[in-house]
């Protein structure tokens, strides 16, 4: 039986190079590489859920609101849903002006479209209807 090397190739900036004719920093580089594993990948997303959960949940601190409205004051479908909000009195409401306060913690949790509104169950609604607002909180 005669023994002939191995050729190993791999993807480098978007096309494949044989590995052999790598230089000592790329041959380092590619032995320092990890390979993927799911439970520390799952540890990772439980972690980040962990914390966008508290994050949520801290627009909910000292309100005893069911919902939060991000918005602004110069967008006209923030004012038409938070005038909506006032008459109708069955949804307690807090208005957060992403503007004026909380603008990168309301970005942290998914805020990028306005209006947008959390409710307590930690859904976040970008543009929502009060009807179908009304139909996710019952």
């Amino acid at each position: 039986m005669k023994k002939v090397p191995c050729e190993i190739y791999t993807r480098v900036v978007g096309y494949f190079r044989p590995v052999r004719n790598w230089n000592e920093g790329k041959s380092a580089e590619f032995d320092d590489r990890k390979e993927f594993d799911e439970m520390i990948s799952l540890d990772s997303l439980r972690k980040t859920n962990d914390f966008l959960t508290e994050k949520k949940n801290n627009f909910f601190k000292e309100t005893d609101a069911d919902v939060i409205l991000f918005g602004t004051e110069k967008c006209d479908g923030c004012i038409k849903l938070k005038n909506s909000l006032l008459k109708d009195s069955s949804i307690k409401f807090k208005y957060v002006d992403v503007f004026k306060e909380n603008k990168k913690e309301a970005q942290i949790i998914g805020v990028n479209v306005l209006p947008c509104v959390l409710l307590k169950n930690g859904i976040l609604m970008q543009e929502p209807s009060l009807d179908n607002l009304k139909t996710l909180m019952k």
